[in-house]
């Protein structure tokens, strides 16, 4: 019986695992509009372990964004282009994206703790200091809440959305 019940469990812990593994590699593909034209997912990360205001953890969304969708930011702004999901079931937290208005133009000031602080270490070298030149420099836009930093960069052709939080 033991064994039995240790085969169960196992396999439940596997469908868990691939369940966390098959939505963390497609969260950033649903997480923005089919208009935005993703060319290529950057980072992409669904779920955390934590689930307790003393066990945080990040999602993010990080996605480079076809030459088109490039010419319509840089012809009309953010509001010349469309972010967040339009099906009800892949909104999840995509559908918290604010308004265009509610961007500012970087560079921004460097915050110790918000979003993108607190994930950035989860994220490759290169695409880090890709993420830092679009915050910390002209040329792109940014909204900063304390559990959730987005980014949009025309020049880099990248938009990132980070959550950090339970």
């Amino acid at each position: 019986m033991f064994k039995a019940l240790g085969k169960l469990l196992l396999i439940i812990v596997g469908l868990i695992a691939t369940k966390i593994l098959w939505d963390n590699t497609r969260y950033a593909g649903n997480y923005y509009s089919p208009e935005l034209e993703i060319v290529e997912t950057l980072a992409s990360k669904a779920w955390h372990w934590g689930s307790s205001p003393l066990r945080r953890g990040c999602t993010y969304a990080v996605v480079r964004f076809s030459e088109n969708t490039k010419n319509r930011i840089l012809a009309g702004g953010l509001e010349a282009q469309t972010f967040r999901p339009r099906k009800r079931r892949q909104r999840q937290f995509g559908a918290r994206w604010p308004s265009p208005e509610n961007f500012k133009k970087t560079p921004v000031s460097a915050v110790e703790d918000d979003a993108y602080n607190n994930c950035r270490d989860e994220l490759n070298r290169d695409l880090r200091t890709t993420l830092d030149l679009m915050l910390y420099h002209p040329g792109s836009w940014a909204f900063r809440a304390w559990n959730r930093v987005l980014i949009v960069s025309p020049e880099h052709q990248i938009a990132a959305a980070f959550r950090y939080g339970d």
